[in-house]
């Protein structure tokens, strides 16, 4: 599993990405980017946005210490975020190791159900490329195995995180922007990503990346 601070790095770099692929396409009518809904890339900055609402909320205790001091509010989302776990578990104390790993599982999870989302929606160059940027900042490749089990316990933790957001909705304003950037069907969602259906639709979606290649729609200059 990679580590928080380099996953995080990975992420806003990927926003970066997303915002120039963006502002490198949006509005254009050349050749078959004009049969595409203009209204795709606003759905993947949007997915965008709730990546980069959950990566810098997962800057806490660690990234706390700046040149004016103690940033507060980062230090009391980690003490916020940590009693919410121990209350999950019973006579128990979290470990640091472990309270990262949980936070390293959860911006995780939020990659893999993007993943799992753009795997199954409509056949479109910017969610080939999502994609393909999302999976390779997870560094998912054939040499490695993600188990059934192993992906499920990263969407559980965004899952746990989701619901610790809406528990705190009400008590700050933060937590209530956060809670409506994700959306009431967050939760819907995540259980659809850890139980996709199995249709021909992947076979579906290859072939017309094929085509497009062939006649070359492709993002490789992004």
């Amino acid at each position: 599993m990679p580590k928080l601070s380099e996953l995080k790095n990975k992420a806003r770099r990927l926003i970066e990405k997303t915002e120039k692929l963006f502002q490198k396409s949006h509005g254009s009518t050349i050749g078959c980017l004009g049969f595409f809904p203009a209204s795709i890339p606003y759905t993947i900055l949007h997915d965008m946005q709730i990546i980069k609402a959950i990566t810098d909320y997962l800057d806490g205790f660690d990234d706390c210490y700046g040149s004016d001091g103690v940033d507060q509010t980062k230090l009391k989302r980690d003490i916020d975020l940590m009693r919410f776990l121990q209350g999950k578990k019973i006579h128990a104390l979290l470990s640091w190791s472990e309270f990262l790993e949980f936070k390293t599982s959860i911006l995780i999870g939020c990659y893999l159900l993007k993943c799992e989302q753009y795997r199954q929606s409509a056949p479109t160059i910017y969610h080939k490329q999502l994609l393909h940027w999302l999976e390779s900042d997870l560094e998912i490749n054939a040499s490695e195995q993600w188990t059934v089990e192993k992906i499920h316990a990263h969407l559980d933790a965004l899952s746990q995180f989701c619901s610790f957001v809406y528990e705190q909705k009400d008590n700050n304003r933060d937590y209530s922007k956060l809670n409506h950037l994700l959306g009431d069907s967050i939760q819907a969602d995540i259980h659809s990503a850890m139980h996709p259906m199995k249709t021909a639709h992947p076979v579906l979606l290859d072939a017309v990346y094929w085509g497009m290649d062939v006649i070359g729609i492709t993002m490789n200059n992004v």
